[in-house]
This record gives C-alpha cells, sequence and structure tokens, in this order.
C-alpha cells in the first residue's frame, strides 16, 4: 500500500509541501519520514507542532536514532498552540510577529551554516477554527520566507478540519499554495480532499 505519494507537483519555487491526514499515526509517520531525511544529510529540524503530535513522533525519532531532548541541539520544537497566540494582535495574525517568532527562529538555526527543515501545523489550528483568511495568510508568510532563507517546509492538516464542501474554496487555496500536495492512500479523505482539490488521480494502492 502507498505510504506517501505526490500527487500534483505545483509551479511554486520554494519546497513546500502539504498533506491532509485522517489519523494521528499517519501524521506521525510521515512527519517522522520527513525530519529522518534531514537529519541524515545534515538538515537543522525544527517543528511547530501540538504536544499530542510531538509525542508520537518523538517516539518514531528515538527509534531511528535521533536525539530529540533540548540539549542536543538537533531538534527545536515549538509548541503549535503557543506559537500561534504569540502570531496573533487583537485577533488578527500579525506578520511582524510571525518575523519576530517564526523568522528569527529560522534565522537562528540557519546561522549554523546548515539548511532548516521545517514541519508545522500553526495553519491546522486556524482551519480548526474555521478561520480560512489566516490559514492563506500564514501560507503566504511561509512561502515568502521560504523563498528568502532556502528551507524545506512541510505543513500538516487534518482533514477533517476541511471536510465540509462549503471550505472546497479554502482548500483549493491552500494546494495551490503549496509545491507539493501529497497523500497517504490510507487517509481515505486526506486522499480524497487532495485529489479532489487539484484534479489529480488518487494515489494507488
Amino acid at each position: 500500500m502507498t505510504t506517501r505519494a505526490i500527487v500534483v507537483r505545483g509551479d511554486l519555487p520554494s519546497e513546500h509541501a502539504v498533506q491532509f491526514f485522517d489519523t494521528h499515526d499517519t501524521r506521525a509517520k510521515a512527519i517522522a519520514d520527513f525530519l529522518i531525511e534531514g537529519y541524515r544529510t545534515g538538515d537543522a529540524l525544527l517543528l511547530a507542532i501540538s504536544r499530542p503530535h510531538w509525542q508520537i513522533v518523538a517516539g518514531l525519532l528515538r527509534d531511528a536514532g535521533i536525539p530529540v531532548d533540548a540539549a542536543s541541539g538537533d531538534v527545536t520544537v515549538l509548541d503549535a498552540r503557543e506559537a500561534l497566540d504569540e502570531l496573533m494582535c487583537d485577533g488578527q495574525l500579525d506578520r511582524e510577529r510571525f518575523d519576530a517568532v517564526i523568522g528569527a527562529t529560522v534565522r537562528r538555526l540557519a546561522a549554523s551554516g546548515r539548511r532548516c527543515r521545517i514541519y508545522g501545523e500553526i495553519v491546522d489550528l486556524l482551519a480548526a477554527e474555521g478561520d480560512f483568511r489566516s490559514v492563506q495568510m500564514l501560507e503566504d508568510l511561509w512561502n515568502e520566507s521560504c523563498d528568502q532563507l532556502g528551507f524545506r517546509l512541510f505543513c500538516g492538516y487534518t482533514a477533517a478540519n476541511l471536510g465540509d464542501p462549503r471550505s472546497v474554496d479554502a482548500l483549493r487555496s491552500i494546494c495551490r499554495s503549496h509545491s507539493l500536495v501529497l497523500a497517504n492512500s490510507r487517509d481515505l479523505l486526506g486522499s480524497f480532499l487532495a485529489t479532489a482539490a487539484t484534479g489529480s488521480a488518487p494515489p494507488a494502492d
């Protein structure tokens, strides 16, 4: 069975992938695979992730021999909810706060001379609230930063947060904001959303 397949490759110059997940397990496996690949090529690793998801991913990374404690300096972890709260000003996503919180962290990691590899799901928290305007703004800010700093970025969304037919325009916009749309055939809703939004063939089993 396909574990992770490219649904469509976009035209963005940045390396910015997205995947829609049905379960914690498929999400954790995709994140861990992404980070393990980066660790083995010497990338600096950064996550903006919820605590429950991080607990699962951390276990997979430890199993792969990757140190995840803060003292090692190999993996930097931001709590997604706390980061989102720092990005908001008067209920609105703030560009300057994004630069101060996310941009500054990426620049600090890049100063070591290593390329950064980043997983983020702050956008998923906004999608869960139905705040698709802020979702799009945040994706645009990520793309601007990615173009400037040249990191690899992987965004994860809970498929159910985008399953309402009324969210189809937001879903299509999200897909257009990424250079890769990925799917796992085990994620039935996630695969359906990815293929429907991009007009591509579904990933094969």
